[in-house]
């Protein structure tokens, strides 16, 4: 999203860590985690568009980079992102049995390169230059706010 009378935008990062991912390799073997890998990357790949950039970050760690995004704006995706995995189901392929659900865990780093308006001011101790940040956390037990 572009401020009003500024040319700077805002991006935010997303991380993404899926929630007891090492009991699904160990129990289920690395076959199976990988295409638990796969999936939740395929429905981050679903959630984003344009120019945003999705990345798979570590084990079952994935980043998503959000330009020209506030945080704002990163909420709705990083909860759809959210919604999205944990309405997911894990089932074995031969008997169709339930093996679990998935859950993850988000935090996002928003930076603004806006300037000040003229009613507001910079973080104390903050050159009126350098970004502004909103850091925010989700975790899988609750829904984002």
């Amino acid at each position: 999203m572009m401020r009003v009378g500024t040319d700077k935008p805002d991006f935010t990062l997303v991380l993404l860590d899926i929630e007891h991912f090492k009991k699904v390799d160990d129990n289920f073997g690395h076959l199976l985690g990988d295409k638990f890998i796969c999936f939740v990357g395929g429905i981050i790949k679903k959630c984003v568009k344009g120019k945003d950039l999705e990345s798979r970050y570590g084990g079952e760690e994935f980043t998503i980079l959000l330009p020209d995004t506030d945080h704002r704006d990163a909420l709705v995706v990083a909860e759809n992102i959210r919604a999205t995995t944990e309405s997911g189901k894990l089932v074995r392929s031969d008997t169709r049995k339930l093996i679990g659900t998935i859950t993850a865990s988000l935090k996002w780093l928003s930076i603004s390169r806006a300037s000040p308006t003229k009613n507001s001011s910079p973080a104390p101790m903050m050159p009126s230059t350098m970004p502004r940040a909103t850091v925010a956390t989700r975790s899988p037990a609750k829904p984002m706010s």
